[in-house]
């Protein structure tokens, strides 16, 4: 139950500059979600073994093992609970299986 094609929305590349004093800094082109990943969207990460391939987890400061309990278990729910690096494993995991980088 991955995202479809047509859910995706591209963010053109540029500066972006952050509050706080932490300057400005460039930004590559990127495609982004145009809805919440899902229960059943993540639950496909994980039934496809995802915490247990390194090459997701590769050069992140943290790696996780298994899943957080979700608060919301419900398939068309939302997927919350999730760490940043368990995120950019997902990602790097549903790019792959969309053939995208």
């Amino acid at each position: 139950m991955l995202p479809k094609r047509r859910q995706w929305i591209a963010v053109p590349g540029g500066s972006v500059t952050l509050g706080d004093k932490a300057g400005t800094h460039k930004v590559e082109r990127f495609t982004i979600s145009k809805y919440p990943i899902t229960y059943a969207q993540f639950q496909a990460f994980i039934d496809d073994h995802g915490y247990g391939q390194d090459r997701w987890w590769q050069g992140l400061a943290k790696r996780f093992t298994e899943p957080g309990q979700a608060s919301w278990p419900v398939a068309p729910h939302p997927r919350e609970s999730v760490s940043w690096y368990e995120a950019i494993a997902f990602c790097r995991w549903l790019s792959d299986k969309l053939g995208q980088t």
